[in-house]
């Protein structure tokens, strides 16, 4: 498939419809000036979903895009059944089958005459188009074409003769295989093998398929008849427009991003089609089929293609031996089974169509639902652009589900409740609203992902206000503590049978050596909560893949060490005792267990005996043990990075696991929308919080979240890492999380004897002394009311109370920019001490006591909700400024801040940039400073910073490692106004893939 190049449009939208109101709806006419459906589109729109066939050349090299050269005889398939193909199809419940009966690669699947490059040169030397439109008339479903103009091997493309030959070649396709029902038009257009590109000749195309094929739709981007959805992921937006304007776009289109919306004004019938394989590739691979999409992989593509008024246009590449996979077969005909178990019965009469806003359905007893169904009547146009569902739950009424557009269909999973009826209504509209279908269904299956926000808010409570966490480390790895064969190896332990490279037979002596006789599980629960922690994580099962508890899974687990004993009831018994919450980390990747893929290189075991499905399987009953034996309340995944693992397979276990324990919390490694070490969750993915890894991010994220660090630089004891944090670093780190709304998940990692070391226990003490003190400022709280952290420090928040916590004991004092509320009270959170107030030029100001040693906490009480107006940073008096790295504003797709250096980093992507926004008030000359760190070998980035029209250039130059931190000096500066003003870094050239590590830019006075 050719990924179609694109950027986002910002279209006008609802923009037109947002003031109709209720009232004019009812007496609007069905609005004849709206665009509708041709017979053709309107049959087209009948089928819902179907089947694509890539097959070629490229089945038997491996490649995506063939390069023309291939020899035709590579192409050999053996059992070649295209009523094997059709047969599925059917039974998968397709209505028909698009065939690619010529790729980029100009194999033709059919005997040309316009080319030598065909079926008939192959060993094959079978009409393979044929056969299929044979096989689509005996099972009695539909026949579709892609003919991709790019040919690759043709001879005359590139010139005008080319044109004539794909009309010829569309003239064999369309005149002499029965019916057709789509055309689909690819808009690739590359070199051919002679170096040159072609001009298509689309209309005489499309007036080819017209004159051959009049009711068949045709495909492209710009339609005429069906367009694009804007992605090869098989997802429509829930907000669907079968209408856009088809002038703006070719085939090729640079304007693919805001096909997928559409648009409500468009004013051609156009609707989208949501393509996407059962397989990561287009063609088949034999190392793809154990990647192949699930039954619920494929069910939730089908909500968001069909059920967002979409088609559904699923590739199933067969093999080499020309048979749908088995792999394959079984996701659909699994598909299959999980519609008809939904839809085969309606849990509600047909309605009587009729131009309406407002349907109410009432049921003759309570009834579960988890399924909701709208149709409108698209012959007529499509008009609802925004509407509500509602269901009577124990005699109130509540919102169910809402959407923008309906148009063919709109599909709603929704959390199973219980109703006595439903009630739709259209809340704006373009016209005359006509409702053909509102239906609801009980799939009998359960899922998560559909829980209400005050099902999530009740479930995640305890969670958010607990905000300090043990994080716990614990395997087989704590025995050789970071060293193998003599050789000690930095970085986490618990990775040391990657980084040594050990063998699995080498690793396994460890399962005896085994034996933490001092593990003392009262004393560990008892240290996490004199260090204020709330709940305790610990390691289930790491990526080394050994059980900590005697599973009944296999043999490799605590249960056959010579320790014998259960830790993890232990623990968890023991958490119950003294108050604490038990939780447990389990590792997607297990190193040992053979069923595992991808395997690591160094790993001999042969990988083709190996099933990745009975490996999840595996895991599913280690996790069953684990849920039902300790009842933990969180699940900490881990390990999903790997290609093995994908969105369906995360959803899957989120609601297995859920399933087990309802009310469990589960972090966004589950699944695959984590950003990396960041921790953000893209929307759409499982997982109830983010998990920023080693960082705490500069302004908290949108959802729930939890940093996870470590005391020094690894998880699992390293007995020669003594790089331990400070006590007053973890104090920090703790009020920082808090402050921009988030947990601080703090690790230890227990020696080979099961003891935590004792730098670990000291630093936990003081931070428990600082928390018996202050911890009313952590526990409970929200995120700052304040936009940005403050130079001072951080502020929590529980209602109407703000918490000021200062870290440095020299400050006297601390302003509070913005802050228009009143204070009623300020004083020392420790004694109670009163703490003086004074007015600043735009904010109030605290003044701190002298003589402190720790950090402090000044409780402030306002006299409401804290209004709090932006005001931006200012020169100090003498005009100098520092701008520094955490209160940048960062744009872009890679770049971030870094709270261990205290910088931007990760900064690979030369469109990204930085600005702050400041107020000058000492306009004159300076210099500039520039404060930051490249390692050797990326060195060699072109640079600006601006400044209102003034452009400072300067290149990076290597400072030695991305922590060693130099300062460069820029030259001088001249400030001419007063008032905001933004200072912008961007990235003119990036030679070696990366910038630099920015800590700070000064203005220094002269």
């Amino acid at each position: 498939m050719h990924p179609l190049a694109g950027y986002r449009y910002n279209s006008p939208m609802l923009r037109a419809i947002v003031v109709a109101s209720l009232l004019s709806l009812a007496t609007m006419s069905a609005a004849q000036s709206r665009p509708t459906p041709s017979p053709r589109q309107l049959a087209w729109h009948k089928m819902e979903y179907y089947g694509f066939v890539h097959f070629g050349p490229n089945t038997f090299s491996g490649k995506e895009w063939g390069e023309g050269n291939e020899d035709p005889r590579s192409f050999n398939p053996t059992q070649l059944d295209t009523r094997q193909w059709v047969k599925t199809f059917k039974k998968a419940g397709m209505k028909g089958v698009i065939l690619t009966a010529k790729h980029h690669d100009g194999f033709c699947l059919w005997p040309s005459k316009f080319s030598t490059h065909t079926v008939a040169q192959s060993p094959l030397k079978r009409d393979v188009l044929k056969e299929l439109s044979e096989a689509c008339k005996k099972e009695g479903i539909k026949l579709g074409v892609y003919l991709s103009p790019w040919d690759r091997n043709h001879p005359t493309y590139g010139t005008d003769k080319y044109n004539d030959t794909f009309v010829g070649m569309l003239e064999e396709v369309l005149g002499n295989y029965g019916d057709i029902f789509e055309v689909w038009f690819d808009g690739a257009n590359g070199e051919g093998a002679n170096g040159k590109k072609q001009v298509y000749d689309w209309k005489r195309y499309i007036d080819t398929v017209r004159r051959l094929q009049p009711n068949a739709v045709i495909f492209s981007d710009a339609g005429p008849d069906v367009r694009w959805v804007g992605n090869e992921a098989g997802k429509s937006p829930s907000t669907s427009w079968a209408t856009i304007n088809r002038s703006r776009y070719t085939p090729g289109t640079s304007l693919s991003k805001e096909l997928g919306a559409g648009d409500p004004n468009g004013t051609d019938w156009v609707p989208s089609e949501c393509d996407v394989s059962i397989r990561p590739g287009w063609f088949w691979r034999e190392s793809e089929n154990a990647r192949v999409k699930t039954a619920t992989d494929l069910e939730n593509l089908f909500y968001q293609s069909v059920g967002h008024g979409s088609s559904f246009l699923l590739n199933v590449p067969p093999d080499t031996r020309g048979l749908i996979h088995e792999n394959d077969v079984k996701a659909l005909l699994g598909l299959k089974a999980k519609l008809d178990k939904t839809f085969k019965t309606p849990l509600t009469a047909p309605i009587k169509v009729e131009d309406t806003k407002s349907l109410s359905i009432t049921f003759k007893k309570p009834t579960l639902i988890d399924r909701v169904e709208l149709t409108e009547d698209i012959a007529k146009g499509q008009t609802i652009a925004q509407f509500d569902v509602k269901a009577q739950v124990d005699g109130k009424w509540e919102s169910l589900a809402t959407g923008t557009t309906i148009g063919n269909k709109r599909l709603f999973r929704v959390v199973p409740t219980t109703v006595t009826a439903l009630k739709l209504t259209v809340e704006k509209a373009l016209g005359a609203p006509i409702i053909t279908g509102f239906r609801a269904f009980n799939s009998g299956e359960q899922s998560f992902m559909t829980e209400s926000k005050a099902q999530k808010d009740a479930r995640m409570a305890w969670w958010r206000d607990a905000r300090f966490g043990m994080f716990i480390h614990w395997g087989l790895y704590s025995i050789p503590a970071g060293t193998w064969n003599g050789k000690e190896y930095g970085g986490a332990s618990e990775w040391l049978i990657n980084t040594a490279k050990v063998k699995i037979k080498d690793w396994e002596p460890l399962q005896k050596q085994f034996n933490p006789v001092n593990f003392d599980a009262k004393k560990i629960v008892g240290a996490a909560k004199a260090a204020g922690m709330k709940y305790i994580v610990i390691t289930s099962k790491h990526h080394e893949g050994f059980a900590m508890w005697p599973s009944n899974q296999g043999n490799w687990h605590i249960g056959n060490t010579q320790f014998k004993r259960d830790p993890l009831k232990e623990l968890s018994d023991e958490c119950k005792k003294q108050g604490i919450k038990f939780c447990t980390y389990h590792s997607i990747l297990d190193w040992h267990n053979p069923d595992h893929t991808p395997r690591e290189k160094y790993d001999e075991r042969p990988e083709v005996k190996a099933d990745f499905e009975r490996y999840v399987k595996f895991m599913k009953a280690q996790l069953k043990e684990v849920v039902t034996r300790y009842n933990p309340a969180v699940m900490w995944f881990d390990g999903e990075w790997l290609n093995t693992w994908n969105h369906e397979r995360g959803v899957d276990l989120y609601n297995y696991v859920r399933g087990l324990k309802p009310d469990i919390i589960i972090n966004n490694r589950v699944d695959t929308g984590r950003a990396g070490m960041s921790g953000l969750s893209a929307a759409g993915f499982a997982g109830d919080f983010g998990t920023p890894e080693q960082e705490i991010p500069a302004n908290g994220l949108s959802i729930d979240w939890e940093s996870c660090m470590t005391m020094n630089g690894s998880w699992g004891y390293h007995a020669g890492d003594n790089n331990w944090k400070s006590a007053e670093t973890l104090i920090f780190n703790l009020v920082d999380c808090a402050s921009k709304g988030g947990n601080y998940l703090l690790n230890v990692g227990p020696t080979g004897l099961g003891e935590i070391p004792q730098p670990s226990v000291d630093r936990l003490n003081t931070v428990g002394k600082w928390l018996e003190k202050n911890g009313e400022a952590v526990y409970g709280t929200k995120a700052s009311p304040f936009a940005r952290p403050l130079p001072w420090g951080r502020v929590t928040r529980k209602g109407n109370t703000l918490y000021c916590t200062v870290f440095d004991p020299n400050i006297a004092t601390v302003e509070l920019p913005g802050l228009q509320t009143p204070i009623r009270t300020a004083k020392i959170l420790a004694t109670g001490k009163q703490v003086a107030i004074t007015e600043g030029l735009a904010s109030p100001v605290l003044n701190l006591p002298d003589g402190r040693t720790e950090p402090i906490v000044i409780k402030v009480e306002l006299e409401g909700e804290p209004n709090i107006i932006k005001v931006l940073p200012q020169q100090n008096p003498n005009g100098s400024f520092t701008f520094l790295a955490g209160d940048a504003t960062v744009t872009g797709t890679t770049a971030k801040f870094e709270s261990e250096k205290k910088a931007i980093g990760f900064w690979t992507n030369q469109t990204d940039s930085v600005f702050w926004d400041i107020n000058i008030v000492r306009p004159g000359k300076y210099k500039l400073q520039f404060e930051y760190a490249c390692e050797a070998g990326s060195e060699g980035a072109l640079c600006s910073l601006l400044s209102g029209d003034i452009e400072t250039q300067f290149t990076i130059a290597s400072t030695g490692g991305w922590g060693s931190f130099k300062a460069l000096d820029l030259g001088e500066i001249t400030l001419t106004k007063t008032g905001k003003t933004r200072f912008e870094v961007k990235v003119r050239m990036m030679p070696k893939g990366a910038v630099m590590n920015l800590k700070s830019i000064k203005l220094i006075t002269p």
